[in-house]
C-alpha cells in the first residue's frame, strides 16, 4: 500500500477476499490511511467483510477512510482523472 500511496492520487484496497483482520491489520491499515492523509492522497476501502466493518465501528476508526461498496478483487490504485489503473500485488 505504501507505493501506491507514494505513486497515485487516490487508492482504493480492495478487501472482499479479506476472511480474518486482527490489529496488526488494523493498524497496517491505518498507518496507510496517515501516510496517505499527509501526502493529500484518497484512500478507500472496497468490499468491506462485515466482520472488519464491525472492528473499524467499534474502535471508533471507521472515518479513516472512504468506504466503497464493491465487488471482490486485488489492491488498485488510480492514478489522477485519467483512470489509469495499476493492479498492485
Amino acid at each position: 500500500m505504501k507505493a501506491a500511496v507514494d505513486q497515485h492520487h487516490s487508492v482504493v484496497v480492495d478487501l472482499g477476499q479479506v476472511t480474518f483482520c486482527d490489529c496488526t491489520g488494523l493498524s497496517a491499515l491505518l498507518a496507510a490511511a496517515c501516510t496517505a492523509r499527509a501526502r493529500g492522497v484518497e484512500l478507500r476501502l472496497r468490499a468491506v467483510p462485515h466482520s472488519l466493518a464491525r472492528i473499524l465501528r467499534l474502535t471508533g476508526t471507521h472515518g479513516a477512510f472512504g468506504i466503497d461498496p464493491g465487488q471482490p478483487g486485488r489492491l488498485h490504485a488510480r492514478r489522477g482523472v485519467g483512470q489509469e489503473r495499476a493492479a498492485l500485488r
